[in-house]
């Protein structure tokens, strides 16, 4: 998969984990501090592709391809 999908994977991985309760307080913490670096490596990856989307629509419609 992509970058992001994998992040994703890992992040829903670390919440299954934690959600388990079958792990200790330190690897409890372990596994908290990745969920949050991948939530905000996401979110930066999704406001990147925001923008992107907000400054192509700003532009007005792509010219149609031509024949």
């Amino acid at each position: 998969g992509t970058p992001f999908e994998v992040a994703v994977a890992e992040l829903e991985e670390c919440v299954d984990r934690l959600e388990s309760g079958d792990v200790g307080l330190d690897q409890a913490l372990l596994l908290f501090r990745r969920g949050a670096a991948l939530q905000a490596w996401c979110e930066a990856r999704l406001d990147a592709i925001r923008a992107t989307i907000e400054e192509r629509a700003a532009e007005g419609p792509a010219a149609p391809p031509a024949s």
